[in-house]
């Protein structure tokens, strides 16, 4: 996976600074280095793939905002009311979610919860708003093969929305195929609350 996401770093390398071997040489090592850190946070192969796409166009291609950090759960970062600044976003992978109406709580572990402060907190006393994004990868052993596991999601799906997450859901084969068009999604989510 970290060769596939080489090959399309060099190929805009080769395309924007004129193909120099030195500097070629050098992203895809740097950007190896990170596939292979941040790999560490899938739990299957199309997570993997689907982070290391994240956090390359975060790293190469989002300069609105400030920072992307993929966090754990005890990570000092994961206290959203801590950070200051612009804007940014928090990935949690394998989060816990409970959501839905009181007494009808649906709990989960999602693959991705990502929180995200858009341009309009610029400080000046204003409060800090966090949107959330459930992400999940749904590969065929899990979702949809039956009745049931299509049932779950759905279930999951709407006490989502109605606790204010917003929600996408990727298969295999989309983020196997096209891993850029569906970070593009998250990104266009993140650009959202930018206006």
């Amino acid at each position: 996976m970290a060769k596939r996401l080489c090959g399309l770093v060099k190929m805009a390398t080769e395309t924007s600074f004129g193909g120099s071997n030195r500097l070629i040489q050098t992203a895809n090592d740097l950007v190896a280095q990170r596939c292979k850190d941040v790999g560490a946070y899938g739990e299957s192969p199309i997570e993997t793939l689907l982070i290391q796409a994240i956090d390359l166009r975060f790293l190469l291609a989002a300069p609105e905002f400030d920072e992307l950090d993929i966090v754990d759960s005890d990570d000092e970062k994961w206290n959203l009311n801590k950070l200051s600044g612009g804007p940014c976003i928090i990935c949690r992978p394998q989060a816990d979610i409970v959501a839905g109406p009181r007494g009808e709580e649906v709990k989960w572990r999602c693959d991705f919860l990502f929180h995200s402060r858009g341009l309009l907190y610029r400080g000046g006393g204003a409060p800090v708003v966090w949107r959330r994004l459930i992400v999940e990868c749904d590969g065929h052993e899990f979702h949809e093969r039956t009745k049931e596991q299509a049932a779950r999601d759905r279930s999951r799906d709407r006490a989502a929305t109605l606790s204010n997450y917003d929600i996408l859901r990727f298969t295999g084969s989309q983020i196997w195929n096209d891993p850029w068009g569906c970070v593009g999604e998250v990104v266009a989510w993140a650009y959202k609350g930018m206006a």
